[in-house]
């Protein structure tokens, strides 16, 4: 359709500058934590972003962005965790090692490689059928072996894990915030606790 109402207008509108403004962020100069922090919340904005266009058949004419985001989502947790992780210990280095929490994100990209490079014909087309029936989606196949269902709940039990981690880091360190993290950081620490306790619910 080519005109939508104001509500979605606006929704839009904000995902658009919630995401030029995150992109703004990550070309200033920060520490290493911030850039897992943005990271995060850009892979939440743009996801939100995509599921809006779906949702109201704008993907239809973008068949290309479909499942764009769906590896991306793997990235949420780690990115968080490494965020809290190099707040409290800053003089973390990161190691080889660290790529593993990769490897979720790599897999799903792999299986996901023969619906990208599929034609516009084709993805509009399954796009059509989940359109005609919601439900299919669920249970439709995202990527070479599993279901859409089956990577949702991966990905919040992955989530869970990692939230998991982030609140043993934090009441690890939570006797520190008194001295001279507190002294120096105390918005920033707070917000920790906040962003995960966000990410929690």
């Amino acid at each position: 359709m080519d005109t939508f109402p104001l509500l979605d207008q606006l929704i839009f509108a904000a995902s658009i500058l919630a995401l030029i403004y995150i992109a703004g962020f990550v070309l200033r100069s920060k520490p290493k934590a911030y850039y897992f922090f943005i990271t995060s919340y850009f892979i939440l904005a743009f996801s939100l972003f995509l599921n809006y266009i779906s949702f109201t058949g704008i993907i239809l004419k973008y068949p290309h962005l479909f499942r764009i985001g769906s590896p991306l989502q793997y990235l949420i947790g780690p990115s968080s965790y490494f965020f809290v992780l190099l707040t409290l210990k800053p003089n973390t280095k990161l190691k080889f090692i660290h790529l593993l929490h990769l490897l979720p994100f790599v897999l799903h990209t792999l299986e996901l490689i023969p619906f990208y490079i599929s034609d516009e014909a084709e993805k509009r087309a399954f796009l059509y059928d989940i359109h005609k029936n919601a439900l299919a989606l669920w249970n439709a196949p995202d990527g070479l072996f599993l279901s859409y269902r089956q990577h949702i709940m991966i990905k919040f039990s992955i989530m869970a894990v990692y939230i998991v981690l982030q609140w043993k880091l934090i009441y690890s360190y939570k006797r520190k915030w008194h001295s001279a993290l507190k002294q120096t950081n105390s918005i920033l620490l707070e917000w920790i606790r906040f962003d995960t306790f966000i990410k929690t619910l």
